[in-house]
């Protein structure tokens, strides 16, 4: 299952500057000014939330 911290590790082995996630397309990076899909499925919203999510923590303030 593809997770944010493999992701994350591809763009620092290929030294990248940006990490796309867009519905609809492969992960994309950004390699010296170039775009460059990486060798995923298309993400769907699904796993874009669950993507993103996972940067998330929940805290709580009482509120």
């Amino acid at each position: 299952m593809l997770n944010m911290s493999d992701l994350l590790l591809m763009m620092v082995q290929k030294r990248a500057s940006d990490l796309h996630l867009t519905t609809g397309s492969a992960p994309i990076l950004r390699i010296d000014g170039h775009i460059s899909p990486m060798p995923f499925e298309k993400l769907t919203p699904d796993i874009c939330q669950r993507l993103i999510y996972s940067l998330l923590r929940s805290t709580k303030t009482g509120l």
